[in-house]
C-alpha cells in the first residue's frame, strides 16, 4: 500500500463533496489532529459491545480511548507499544470482544531475537490479548505470530465468530527481504525461500497468507480447523483455517460468514464469503477471479511435486480444497472499472458484471449494516480507500454475493476502517489521515394510511446521546411505527412484531 501514499493523498485533497441521496448525511465527527502529528497515520477503529467506548489505532504504535460523555466521545487515554514502522508494518487494527481488547501489529525483532538492536530485521505479525476496565488496559498475551518474511502485505484483520473463537489473517509478505535470514534462522525452508512470497500462500508449512483460528484463551488452535493435530494443538498448522491470500487485512463476521477483504496486485480487488474451514482463494495462481500466468512447474517445497499437479478448478461454490480455488466473492477492477460476481454453468466457473461498476487499489470492508435505513438494512457495505464510492452488495441464496449497487459517494478518500456505532446505529468511518467521519440517515416519510388498531402515548424524554426526542408508537397489521420529533424533523421506524413484543430499537 505504500505506493498509494502519494496517490491517495491526492485523492483526498481533490475530493469536495458527497453525492449522497435523499436523507443521508456525512460528517466529520472527531479531528484526531490535536492529539497526533503529522506523520502518523489513524489504521482502524471499533466500539466496545454498548457504543460506549471508541477505539482507534495509530500505525507508529497508540492506541486512543474515547468515552461517550455529554453527547460526544471525549479523549481519556493514549496506550503506546512498540512497533516498527517500514514498509506496511505498524499497528494496523484494534477489536474488542468480551471485555478485552485484541491488537494486530509488527512485533519488535529484539522480542524474537536476542542480538537485534534494530527495527529493520525479520520479526513476525501477531495479536495482542488485553483486559479493558473502564479506560485501563492490562496485557495479557501474544496470540497468533506469524513471521512477515518481507516488511509488506502484513495482513491485519481480526474477528470473532458466534463460540468466540478469534480468526486473524495474514499477508503473503511482499518483498520478502528477510527471505534469506529466515532460511539462516531455520524459520523457512531452502525451497520456500527459493520460491518466495508468490507462493508462499500456498505453502502449508508457511504462516503467510494464511487466516488462522484459534481459542483467545489459549492460543491454541481450533479442533475442527482443516489440518488440526490433537498431538500438537499449538503448531501452526492446526491454526490453519483458510489459505491462498495475498494481503487479507481487514476482516468482519456477521450471522455465520467470515469477510474477507484481500487487497489484489494488477487485476482485481476480491472479497470473500467464507462459511467452512479449508478454502482457499489460491493466490497467486488466481487473483480475484482470474487465472494468472504464475508458473505451475515451480516445487511446491512441502509436497515435492509441481503446484500445477495439485491445483484444481472448482465446480461449484461449496467446492473447496487446499488447492482448489474458492469461488464465493465479489471482485472489482484495479486496472478496470469492472465489478464481477460468479457463476457455474455446467460445472464451469463464470463471471458476470453487477449493476455497479468499481476500481480501486486497496478494499476496504466490510459490515452487514443492521436498523439504519430501507436500502442498506441487510446488505454489505464495502469500500476502497484510494476511492470514494460506497458499495452495497446484496446477499443470495446460492451465490453469497447476488447483486452489488452503489450507494453514492463521500467526500473523502483514504479511508482505513468502517464500523456500525451500536450506541446511536450510525456508521462510522476512520480517515488515514486523523479523522473519523459518521455515515448518519433520516428518513423523512409521511404517517402510514394503515388502520390502526391502537395508539400509544406520547413521550417526551432526553436519550442516551443527550438528544431530546417527542416520541410516538403506533401498531397496526403486525407492524410497529415509532415516530420521532427531532430537532424539527419526524423520523420514522418501522419494526416486525415478534413473539408478540416490539422490536423497538433506539433511535
Amino acid at each position: 500500500m505504500k505506493k498509494l501514499f502519494i496517490l491517495i493523498f491526492a485523492l483526498f485533497t481533490q475530493i469536495s463533496q458527497s453525492q449522497l441521496p435523499e436523507g443521508y448525511n456525512f460528517n466529520l465527527e472527531i479531528n484526531l489532529n490535536s492529539l497526533l502529528a503529522a506523520q502518523e497515520y489513524t489504521t482502524s477503529i471499533d466500539f466496545n459491545n454498548d457504543g460506549t467506548w471508541l477505539f482507534v489505532t495509530v500505525r507508529s504504535g497508540k492506541l486512543l480511548g474515547f468515552k461517550y460523555e455529554n453527547s460526544a466521545y471525549n479523549h481519556k487515554f493514549t496506550h503506546t507499544i512498540e512497533t516498527p514502522t517500514q514498509g506496511e508494518r505498524g499497528l494496523v487494527t484494534v477489536k474488542y470482544n468480551n471485555g478485552k481488547i485484541y491488537l494486530f501489529n509488527t512485533g519488535m525483532p529484539n522480542e524474537y531475537f536476542d542480538s537485534i538492536s534494530t527495527t529493520n530485521y525479520l520479526s513476525a505479525n501477531r495479536v495482542s490479548q488485553y483486559s479493558f476496565n473502564d479506560g485501563e488496559l492490562t496485557f495479557i498475551k501474544h496470540l497468533s505470530d506469524v513471521y512477515g518474511i518481507g516488511y509488506l502485505h502484513n495482513g491485519g484483520g481480526i474477528a470473532f465468530d458466534d463460540e468466540d473463537y478469534m480468526y486473524s489473517s495474514y499477508g503473503d509478505g511482499g518483498d520478502w527481504t528477510y527471505g534469506n535470514v529466515a532460511q539462516a534462522r531455520g524459520i523457512i525452508s531452502e525451497g520456500a525461500n527459493i520460491n518466495g512470497a508468490y507462493y508462499s500462500a500456498m505453502t502449508r508449512s508457511l504462516g503467510s497468507g494464511k487466516i488462522l483460528r484459534v481459542d483467545p484463551n489459549t492460543g491454541l488452535g481450533h479442533p475442527n480447523n482443516p489440518y488440526y493435530d490433537a498431538n500438537n494443538p499449538d503448531s501452526l498448522e492446526s491454526k490453519i483455517y483458510a489459505t491462498g491470500f495475498r494481503n487479507p487485512w481487514r476482516m468482519s463476521w456477521f450471522d455465520g460468514v467470515l469477510y474477507v477483504a484481500d487487497v489484489g496486485a494488477t487485476a482485481q480487488e476480491t472479497i470473500y464469503a467464507i462459511k467452512q474451514p479449508g478454502v482457499s482463494g489460491a493466490w497467486s495462481f488466481w487473483e480475484g477471479l482470474t487465472k494468472t500466468n504464475r508458473n505451475q512447474n515451480t516445487i511446491n517445497p512441502d509436497l515435492g511435486v509441481t503446484f500445477g499437479s495439485l491445483l484444481q478448478d472448482p465446480t461449484s461454490f461449496t467446492d473447496i480444497g487446499e488447492f482448489t480455488k474458492f469461488a464465493d466473492c465479489l471482485t472489482y477492477g484495479r486496472a478496470t472499472n469492472t465489478t464481477e460476481l460468479p457463476y457455474f454453468e455446467n460445472g464451469i466457473l463464470k463471471t458476470e458484471t453487477a449493476n455497479a461498476n468499481f476500481d480501486g487499489a486497496s478494499v476496504v470492508g466490510g459490515i452487514i449494516v443492521n436498523d439504519f435505513s430501507p436500502e442498506t438494512n441487510g446488505k454489505f457495505l464495502f469500500m476502497d480507500w484510494s476511492r470514494n464510492w460506497l458499495g452495497l452488495a446484496t446477499l443470495g441464496n446460492d451465490r453469497h454475493f447476488e447483486q452489488v449497487d452503489q450507494l453514492g459517494e463521500i467526500s473523502t478518500s483514504s479511508i482505513t476502517s468502517i464500523v456500525q456505532n451500536p450506541l446511536d446505529g450510525n456508521i462510522y468511518m476512520l480517515n488515514y489521515f486523523r479523522t473519523i467521519y459518521k455515515l448518519s440517515y433520516e428518513g423523512t416519510l409521511s404517517v402510514p394510511t394503515h388502520e390502526f388498531n391502537y395508539k400509544l402515548a406520547t413521550v417526551y424524554y432526553t436519550d442516551i446521546t443527550g438528544r431530546k426526542i417527542t416520541y410516538i408508537n403506533q401498531a397496526a397489521n403486525g407492524l410497529y411505527f415509532a415516530y420521532y420529533d427531532y430537532e424539527g424533523k419526524t423520523v420514522v421506524r418501522k419494526e416486525i412484531l415478534k413473539d408478540g413484543k416490539i422490536i423497538n430499537k433506539p433511535f
